[in-house]
């Protein structure tokens, strides 16, 4: 086993770093969203000055409301931002190892002669040609494929699954995951993630990135 498996790994936890950090500004951002805007409010009123009391007060009221809505949506755009930036950074740091796995076996194998695609291929490349076997019996690598179906579905179908629909069902069974009404008129549901899983996805890439690369030394002292 060469040196530059200690590279692949150190080069992904630095790169999960960095979007942890954009991840935790983004939310403080957010955060601080002014809800009820006082310049903004009396900047309606005075181009809608024919409104009586009572109209000028339930502007108000929508105008609360209305910020609120749009601070939800960006909480949950930024999280599903972030889910999907660090589980690509995961995927591609678990491919790079694997890579270098081949190059060290001396079996002139690539990942093309392995069935599969992402983090499975790597997997079995990681378990066949590199004996690693513990660090895949973990619960951190059920969560890890938990955090795979949910960067699908961001990915490919924009975080949205039909109502009462099997695959929606599978989702919500997600820890911390929920399922919230996407508009009105159709019966699509959307993806939520709360910040708490977010931050944990970021903690169990980390730390499985660095089991397996003890399991690997382990593997190359032997």
């Amino acid at each position: 086993m060469s040196d530059h498996s200690r590279y692949d790994v150190m080069d992904g936890l630095i790169q999960l770093q960095r979007l942890r950090s954009v991840s935790s500004l983004a939310c403080d951002a957010i955060a601080r969203m002014p809800v009820d805007s006082v310049a903004e409010y009396e900047d309606i009123v005075s181009r809608i000055c024919e409104f009586s009391p009572e109209d000028k007060e339930q502007e108000r009221l929508d105008l609360i409301r209305s910020r609120y809505m749009e601070q939800e949506v960006l909480e949950r755009i930024e999280a599903q931002s972030a889910l999907s930036s660090a589980y690509a950074a995961f995927e591609f740091t678990l491919t790079m190892m694997a890579e270098t796995v081949l190059r060290s076996s001396g079996l002139g194998l690539s990942l093309s002669d392995f069935h599969g695609k992402g983090i499975e291929r790597a997997k079995v490349v990681l378990r066949k040609v590199g004996g690693v076997s513990s660090v895949f019996e973990t619960p951190s690598w059920k969560k890890i494929k938990d955090y795979s179906e949910l960067r699908n579905k961001i990915m490919h179908g924009g975080g949205l699954v039909g109502r009462g629909s099997e695959e929606a069902k599978k989702l919500a069974a997600i820890e911390y995951v929920e399922l919230v009404d996407f508009g009105e008129g159709h019966d699509f549901m959307q993806v939520s993630l709360p910040a708490f899983l977010v931050r944990q996805a970021f903690a169990e890439f980390e730390a499985f990135l660095e089991a397996l690369y003890e399991e690997l030394e382990g593997k190359r002292k032997c």
